[in-house]
């Protein structure tokens, strides 16, 4: 019996080792889930938190603009009753010229027949005519009489030209304070105009704003989180590969695909652009205080002996923790590359952002959530980097403190605030427009092929950062953007809507169908498209945002704001197709 036990135990054990590795397998796969849930979670939580900062500064900018039009319209009124005022104060003017006028006529026509009787009578000889009259005194009187009336014609007619003069002066004023009125409520009415319009589309985007936060369903929540996936908004210590999807052919015509400029949050210093600027020929300090404006570069601030970092304790600050950051790679400081000056503007970007972060004893992150340490000194030009700029440190001119020195891989040529990216406003993260002097946007840009040649400053993303897609490219049918621009004219007639506007290639059971759409787009009063022949250029704005997207279709053109059809296009794109930028374009191959 014992040898028969044995055997089975023997056997169980077999079993349980040859087990085990799938156990841990499998455990680790639990863990790599809940890894990539976590960082899509915090991927989706960023977005929704730019939302809300969105949806905060529209009901911000809204309010203003309320203020600034009630403002304005209550100028025009009382202007308006000025204008009102002086055209009645004119009209009465003119009665009383007009008045003045008739009795000077009159006045001139008495002094007239006056003058040619005194005439007369001075002509006389004087004995004859103090003696032709009844007698002597007489004749004087009479003589002084019509000379003292003739005095006083003469009088009243300066005094009526004096009047006339004053009402005509009166006159030429009020004429020139009436056009100085009118013209000024032109310019009001105008503003007024404008205000209106502002409004109006303020509103609507608030609308628009409020409606995406309010309608996206944990599904939705879901589907977007896989799309977006695990992102890198950094260069990290390899930079990223590149993937050219101009060259990719798609098989079918016509194609179209989402092309992003930069990627992800786009605040505070791009790496591409830092290396752009390097080879430009600027320096450590010049980049630095081209992104983080209100800030200057102190070379020598008092830096701690050591730092707190989680997962490694206490471990010396400048030779061990900055010597050790992975978020530039050490070969863009090869002469041959001529990037040795960005790489010193990381390492002071890296040790200012670090002492931001530990500010008040605290412990600083490993990871992307703060900034990436490997754990061990890189070496090579990275070091040399953090050697030549020990101690230097970028601190706000206001504060004298140092600044949240926040960076990210590639902007697109534009960085944004961050009160815009973080809800957080700041006076060194105020988002400026990353080109060469004199230069365009964006032939021009520091990150572009002029200069530092990001992968990322243009790119389709058709799967998730350092993820497999569901898809081999980025391009999109017909059938598929006529269904995305349906959905988005279906979601501008009903904001409602939304909840039903996700992919149709991945499970939801709220999602319409391609049909359906079609036909709840007509129920409202809509006329779904069933072509796209053209792309116009997009409406860009001035600070890194598309403003406006149109599609020349079989049912005319039509035109979206950029947000609304970005909304719909990252939720009912097919695969992993999406876009990671506000800044962005849509070409047809």
């Amino acid at each position: 019996m014992l040898p028969r036990l044995e055997s089975r135990q023997q056997k169980t054990a077999k079993r349980f080792l040859l087990m085990l590795p799938l156990v841990f397998i499998l455990l680790g796969f639990v863990f790599s889930v809940n890894k990539l849930a976590a960082d899509e979670l915090e991927e989706l939580t960023q977005r929704i938190a730019s939302v809300r900062e969105e949806q905060r500064k529209l009901s911000e900018e809204l309010d203003k603009i309320s203020k600034n039009l009630k403002f304005t319209e209550n100028q025009v009124s009382q202007i308006s009753a000025r204008v009102e005022t002086t055209k009645k104060n004119i009209a009465s003017i003119e009665a009383a010229l007009a008045d003045r006028q008739e009795k000077l006529g009159k006045q001139i026509e008495i002094r007239n027949k006056r003058v040619r009787s005194l005439y007369k009578k001075s002509n006389v000889n004087p004995l004859q005519f103090l003696f032709g009259s009844e007698s002597p005194s007489q004749g004087a009187a009479e003589f002084v009489y019509e000379f003292s009336t003739l005095e006083q014609t003469k009088g009243f007619i300066q005094s009526l030209n004096k009047e006339i003069g004053d009402f005509e002066q009166n006159k030429r004023e009020l004429e020139a304070t009436k056009k100085d009125l009118e013209n000024n409520l032109a310019k009001l009415n105008s503003l007024r105009t404008q205000l209106a319009v502002s409004k109006t589309e303020t509103s609507s985007r608030l609308s628009s704003v409020e409606t995406e936060l309010k309608n996206l369903t944990s599904r939705q929540q879901t589907l977007l989180a896989e799309k977006f996936g695990s992102f890198s908004t950094s260069v990290g210590e390899v930079p990223p590969s590149e993937d050219d999807q101009h060259l990719v052919n798609p098989g079918f015509t016509p194609a179209f695909a989402a092309f992003s400029f930069g990627a992800p949050h786009r605040v505070g210093m791009s790496q591409y652009g830092a290396f752009g600027r390097s080879k430009a020929g600027q320096s450590a300090e010049t980049i630095l205080t081209s992104y983080y404006a209100s800030a200057r570069v102190e070379k020598n601030y008092p830096v701690p002996g050591s730092i707190s970092v989680i997962g490694y304790g206490t471990i010396a600050f400048e030779d061990l923790y900055l010597k050790g950051i992975g978020e530039m790679p050490s070969e863009w400081g090869d002469p041959a590359n001529a990037g040795f000056e960005a790489l010193k503007a990381q390492a002071i970007a890296a040790r200012t952002y670090a002492l931001a972060v530990i500010k008040g004893g605290g412990a600083i992150c490993a990871t992307e959530s703060c900034q990436v340490y490997l754990g061990y000194n890189k070496g090579g030009f990275w070091e040399q980097a953090v050697n030549a700029t020990r101690g230097w440190v970028i601190l706000d001119n206001a504060s004298g403190e140092p600044i949240t020195a926040w960076y990210a891989s590639t902007a697109g040529g534009f960085t944004r605030s961050s009160a815009d990216s973080f809800g957080k406003a700041t006076t060194w993260a105020t988002g400026i427009k990353d080109v060469s002097a004199a230069g365009a946007w964006p032939t021009d840009t520091f990150e572009g092929s002029r200069y530092a040649r990001s992968p990322w400053f243009y790119k389709a993303w058709y799967k998730p950062r350092n993820k497999s897609g569901s898809r081999s490219h980025a391009w999109l049918t017909q059938d598929e953007i006529a269904d995305i621009v349906n959905s988005t004219l279906l979601f501008g007639r009903d904001t409602s809507t939304q909840t039903h506007l996700s992919q149709t290639d991945k499970p939801n059971p709220d999602t319409w169908s391609v049909g359906q759409v079609r036909s709840e787009l007509q129920n409202r009063g809509g006329d779904p498209i069933n072509q796209v022949s053209d792309i116009p250029p997009p409406v860009y704005s001035n600070v890194g945002f598309t403003n406006q997207i149109s599609f020349v279709t079989d049912k005319g053109i039509k035109t979206f704001s950029g947000s609304d059809f970005r909304a719909i296009f990252d939720l009912r794109a097919p695969g992993e197709i999406h876009l990671t930028s506000s800044l962005y374009n849509i070409e047809r191959k």
